[in-house]
C-alpha cells in the first residue's frame, strides 16, 4: 500500500499524456486518486484505519509533502475538490468519539494540513510563478511583482497568526515549507521582515508562532551541479532554427532532432528555481535578473528568448527577439528569460564550450555528461537522446 502511494506520487511528475498528445493535469488526478478515498476513509469509516499499522500510514501520509511542488501544484489544479472537502469536514465530527487524538491521527493531521487556508494562499503564489497554468510542470517561475508578493505573504501572515487557525497547522513546518520553499527569497524575506515584531512581542499566542515560521524559513538548500533544463537552441531537420523548450512533454522526449551541420547549444544551470526567471517586459526595472542571451550564431547578433504568459507554445517553440525590439512589448503580456543579475550559474553548452549565458564569457566545456542530463533526483533527462543523435555518440 505504501509502495503503491509512492508510485502514484511519483507518476504525477508526468505532465504529458502521450496517447493525446496534451497537457494532463497529473496533480489533480493525484489528489482524486490517491488522497480523497484515503480522507473519505477517514471521514466515514475512521474505524477501518485503526486496524492499519500506525507506521504505515504515517509512511503514506509522509508522501503527500515530500515533494513540496507536487502538494502546491494540488492545491492548484485541485482547488474546487479541496474546497469542497473543507466544507464537508467543517459539516462533520471530523474527531469521533473514542478516536485517537490529532497529533496520534496521521490521516486526520494530514486532511487538515491539506485543506488548510494556509495551503491554498501557498497554491495561490505557486499559480502566480506559473509562466502558463495550462502547463503545470516544472517550469522556470515567472517573477511575481513585488506588490503582488508582499499582499499575499501578509495574507499568509494574517492567517498564521489568526486565533482560529490552530496551532498544528499555523506551526506545521510542510505546509510553511510549502508556502515559501527554498527558491521562493524575496517570498521568504518579505515573511521574515512580517515575522519579527510578532517574535519581539511579549504576547504569548503570537509569538510562538513567530518563532516557529522563521525556524522553518531556514532550510537547507538541494545539492547543486549544472544540468539540462530543457532549453534548446538549434536548426530542427524541419523547420527554421529556434530556440524551444524540450522539456514541454516531460517526462517523454520532445521527439526533435537537430541537423548536425548547424549551431546546436543546450542550456544548463545549477537550479532554474533559484537561479532563473520569466520576467515581464513591464517588471525588468525592479526584479533584478538580466536577460539571458543567445549567442550571435544566428543573424549575427545576440537575442533574448521571449513568450506571452498564458499562451501554449507551438510544439515548445520558444521565441527570439532583438533586443531593441524588447522596448516596445511594455504593455503587453510578454516575458523574457531572465538571470540572477548578483549569480547566474548557467550556461550554453556544445561539446567543447561553455558560454556564459548572460555575460557571454567562453570557457572549456569539463562537465561530466553523465551528471548534465541526471538531475539531483536521478531522473534521466530525455535531451539526453536528443545531443547523441546531434554528436553522433
Amino acid at each position: 500500500m505504501a509502495s503503491l502511494y509512492d508510485f502514484g506520487a511519483k507518476s504525477s511528475f508526468n505532465q504529458w499524456d502521450i496517447t493525446g498528445d496534451r497537457h494532463t493535469r497529473s496533480s489533480e488526478w493525484a489528489w482524486n486518486t490517491l488522497w480523497v478515498p484515503l480522507f473519505h476513509l477517514r471521514l466515514y469509516s475512521p474505524w477501518m484505519l485503526v486496524q492499519v499499522p500506525h507506521k504505515l500510514l504515517q509512511d503514506i501520509c509522509d508522501g503527500f509533502f515530500r515533494w513540496p511542488l507536487l502538494a502546491v501544484a494540488m492545491s492548484v489544479q485541485a482547488r474546487d475538490s479541496i474546497r469542497a472537502l473543507r466544507q464537508l469536514m467543517s459539516e462533520s465530527r471530523v474527531v469521533t468519539p473514542g478516536a485517537p487524538a490529532e497529533k496520534e491521527d496521521c490521516v486526520l493531521a494530514l486532511m487538515l494540513e491539506a485543506t488548510s487556508e494556509l495551503l491554498e494562499i501557498g497554491g495561490t503564489m505557486r499559480e502566480e510563478q506559473l509562466i502558463t497554468v495550462n502547463y503545470g510542470g516544472y517550469d522556470i517561475p515567472r517573477y511575481v511583482p513585488l506588490s503582488r508578493t508582499k499582499v499575499m505573504c501578509e495574507e499568509v501572515i494574517g492567517v498564521i497568526m489568526r486565533e482560529d487557525t490552530t496551532e498544528s497547522i499555523a506551526t506545521s513546518p510542510s505546509v510553511l515549507h510549502t508556502i515559501a520553499p527554498y527558491y521562493g527569497t524575496v517570498c521568504q524575506r518579505e515573511l521574515q521582515a512580517l515575522a519579527l515584531p510578532y517574535r519581539r512581542s511579549t504576547d504569548a499566542f503570537h509569538r510562538p508562532r513567530a518563532d516557529a515560521l522563521l525556524r522553518h524559513l531556514s532550510m537547507d538548500v538541494p545539492p547543486k551541479r549544472l544540468c539540462c533544463i530543457g532549453v534548446v537552441a538549434g536548426t530542427p531537420d524541419s523547420g527554421p532554427s529556434g530556440v524551444f523548450l524540450d522539456h514541454y512533454r516531460g517526462p517523454w522526449a520532445a521527439g526533435r532532432t537537430y541537423d548536425s551541420s548547424k549551431p546546436f547549444m543546450i542550456l544548463v544551470a545549477e537550479d532554474s528555481y533559484c537561479n532563473l526567471r520569466w520576467v515581464a517586459v513591464s517588471d525588468m526595472g525592479e526584479a533584478g535578473y538580466d536577460p539571458i542571451v543567445v549567442p550571435a550564431v544566428w543573424g549575427g547578433r545576440p537575442l533574448y528568448i521571449t513568450r506571452a504568459r498564458a499562451r501554449l507554445l507551438e510544439k515548445g517553440r520558444l521565441s527570439v527577439v532583438a533586443p531593441e525590439d524588447v522596448r516596445g512589448e511594455m504593455e503587453s503580456d510578454v516575458h523574457v528569460l531572465c538571470g540572477d543579475m548578483i549569480c547566474c550559474p548557467a550556461f550554453w553548452m556544445t561539446r567543447t564550450t561553455l558560454v556564459h549565458a548572460v555575460t557571454g564569457h567562453e570557457q572549456a566545456n569539463e562537465l561530466v555528461l553523465g551528471d548534465v542530463f541526471r538531475a539531483v533526483s536521478q531522473l534521466r533527462c530525455p535531451c539526453e537522446r536528443t545531443w547523441a543523435k546531434y554528436y553522433g555518440d
